[in-house]
């Protein structure tokens, strides 16, 4: 049994098609926004009010395990890629200080950039492992 076929049965029962309810269904497994779905969910050609497409989207997002499931994978991108750059940067300062081969004026301008990889990707992983990174936000504003 899906985890739709109670949000399935229960629209049928309200009259609304199962055309409608099969689109809203691929649409929802799919990530696609809210927005847009309620859009075509109300069209012309689709025959539904805005006041029977709004629950139909909101029972499918609960039981698809909510709206944003799949909008926070280029959080992941993003703060891997930066914390990646940070421990290879923090590595390559590491061993200019242990073979001393560098001056210190230099070192300050790879020792700053590798704190704030370091810093941003362990934020931005935070945020995409709590859920609070959307693919809308920018990637690099707190």
């Amino acid at each position: 049994m899906s985890k739709f076929d109670e949000v399935r049965q229960r629209f049928i029962g309200r009259g609304v098609s199962s055309e409608n309810i099969d689109y809203a269904i691929d649409s929802v497994k799919n990530g696609t926004k809210r927005e847009y779905i309620l859009e075509n969910l109300t069209a012309d050609y689709r025959g539904m009010t805005l006041d029977e497409a709004v629950p139909l989207v909101e029972a499918l997002f609960v039981a698809n395990g909510g709206e944003f499931k799949k909008e926070n994978r280029s959080g992941y991108l993003f703060g891997g890629s930066a914390l990646v750059a940070g421990l290879f940067l923090s590595l390559w300062v590491l061993s200019a200080v242990t073979q001393a081969g560098y001056r210190a004026v230099l070192l300050w301008r790879i020792v700053i950039p590798a704190i704030l990889l370091l810093s941003a990707g362990v934020r931005l992983l935070w945020k995409a492992m709590r859920g609070k990174y959307r693919d809308t936000d920018e990637p690099w504003r707190a």
